[in-house]
């Protein structure tokens, strides 16, 4: 039989005449990730943006600032809210499509694990929300981060948070000064020269894992997926701190698992920051043009900004 017919009726036997070894068909050690690129400002309509590519899994981010009442029971902090969309043409909604039943359902749950789990890194921390406060009990900022999954071959959770701290170091937001006008209400002036960077908080490392049959794998493509016992993603901070551990499902995993998962972790940890590193320092020399003041409603999105007089500087990063 022929090695791809093989690969295609008996995957997990192909797979693992190479995991014997300690080997992946892909030509990866067991616990080596594939190569992450890394590109910031990719979109200029946008107050922050970047595109990440892990192996062939590949995701864009925008993020748009827009001033907003804030909420009665937290006057004083803005939001981070992110949306995530799978691309018609990528591999991971076509097999979506394609599949019925239990399997079809499997990826949707998946999904809407990753976009919680992107959800909370973005509310807890990454970026101090007291800082996304204009006036408080007035208005404050809210940053709508989407999340858009261009090609998606396996490890999506690691690509969609990484893309996303790149583009958090991305945002400027301007200066705003809050007014009242006896005809139009509260008015908010936009003034786009005096635009600073968000406060950012811990930065968490999203690093995943899978179990294929006894072989622990780290990275895993989309085709492994398909074929692990169960996986899990480490969050560490930037000094190799375990923070938390995010599991979806799956069967149980054992602390020497862990253990052994951590410490390969930690190895591929300086790679990562190294690159989110690269993209800080070209935020801090990248000039953002100055703009007209504008002026709108603080109660709705308003004083929609054009950036595109802005001067957008693009970091490409190779790891």
């Amino acid at each position: 039989m022929q090695a791809e017919a093989f690969r295609k009726i008996h995957p997990l036997q192909y797979h693992l005449k190479f995991l014997n070894q300690g080997v992946r068909p892909d030509g990866r050690g067991l616990l080596r990730a594939r190569r992450v690129v890394a590109n910031t400002r990719v979109i200029t309509a946008a107050d922050g943006s970047a595109m990440v590519k892990l192996g062939q899994t590949m995701v864009l981010v925008g993020i748009q600032a827009q001033p907003i009442c804030p909420l009665e029971s937290d006057p004083g902090r803005g939001r981070i809210v992110v949306s995530l969309e799978l691309a018609a043409t990528s591999s991971h909604a076509a097999g979506t499509a394609g599949r019925s039943g239990g399997q079809g359902a499997r990826l949707e749950r998946e999904q809407a694990a990753v976009l919680e789990a992107l959800q909370r890194q973005a509310s807890s921390g990454c970026v101090d929300l007291d800082t996304l406060c204009i006036e408080k009990g007035r208005a404050v900022w809210n940053c709508l981060c989407d999340i858009y999954v261009l090609e998606a071959d396996g490890n999506l959770l690691d690509a969609c948070l990484l893309a996303m701290s790149c583009a958090l170091q991305d945002v400027r937001l301007p200066a705003v000064e809050v007014r009242e006008d006896e005809v139009k209400g509260t008015l908010i002036y936009v003034q786009q020269e005096a635009a600073v960077p968000l406060v950012q908080g811990v930065t968490q490392y999203a690093i995943s894992f899978g179990l294929l049959d006894s072989h622990l794998i780290l990275d895993p493509t989309g085709e492994e997926e398909l074929l692990l016992s169960t996986s899990f993603t480490l969050l560490l901070d930037e000094d190799g701190n375990f923070c938390a551990l995010h599991k979806a499902g799956g069967g149980p995993i054992s602390q020497a698992l862990i253990d052994q998962s951590l410490a390969a972790a930690r190895k591929w940890l300086p790679k990562l920051t190294a690159l989110l590193r690269q993209c800080a320092a070209v935020h801090k020399e990248a000039h953002i043009g100055a703009m007209p003041m504008l002026s709108g409603t603080a109660s709705s999105p308003c004083a929609s900004r054009d950036q595109g007089g802005s001067a957008k500087k693009k970091l490409k990063a190779k790891v």
